[in-house]
């Protein structure tokens, strides 16, 4: 392998792994009313066919039953998540992130 050819492919590698820094994983949370597992499994489904790059899974242990769901693509669409739900017999709101004062 000479020396141009070993740069470029140095180079090429780099271009990657920043590329793939770049990429932000966004996550969004919602308070659900889902309490059944066929339920949350027949939703993560629609959820995953209806958005393309979406990672969705739901907490049935939780209080509030969270449904999470991570995107690589951009921000989630959370009243396009909302809506769907709300189209296939399911409640979600946006769980809001709680800050705790240390003093």
């Amino acid at each position: 392998m000479d020396d141009q050819s070993h740069d470029y492919r140095i180079k090429s590698r780099c271009k990657n792994l920043v590329t793939n820094f770049n990429k932000q994983l966004m996550v969004e949370v919602f308070k659900t009313d889902v309490i059944h597992h066929d339920v949350a499994d027949r939703l993560i489904d629609q959820i995953h066919r209806t958005f393309i790059g979406y990672k969705a899974n739901f907490d049935l242990q939780d209080c509030d039953n969270i449904l999470r769901i991570k995107s690589v693509t951009g921000s989630v669409e959370s009243t396009h998540i909302i809506y769907l739900l709300k189209k296939l017999g399911c409640n979600a709101e946006i769980l809001e992130d709680e800050v705790i004062s240390l003093l």
